[in-house]
């Protein structure tokens, strides 16, 4: 038997927001829980992970996890940023 699911951490605004979810709708079965810290969110998962298997169960196709969006020196997300004093970017 499938058990079709899977374990999503995904930054949300100010934190990592972490669910069990259906494998083909994406349709939320738990919200495990939230935290700022990506370490925590796979703590969270991981036990999430070892009760379900302890009630007989499984989690088909484990972590998938969407990080936060790095911000770096004149850039978002890989975009350079339109300079402010009105010269081009390099």
């Amino acid at each position: 038997m499938s058990a079709n699911n899977y374990i999503l951490i995904k930054w949300k605004k100010t934190r990592y927001e972490v669910t069990h979810r259906d494998a083909d709708t994406n349709h939320i079965f738990d919200k495990i829980g939230k935290s700022g810290d990506l370490e925590e969110a796979v703590r969270m998962a991981n036990s999430f992970i070892e009760k379900v298997q302890s009630e007989g169960s499984f989690i088909e196709y484990g972590l998938h996890i969407i990080p936060r969006p790095k911000i770096d020196r004149g850039t978002i997300q890989g975009q350079r940023r339109k300079p402010s004093n009105g010269h081009k970017a390099k």
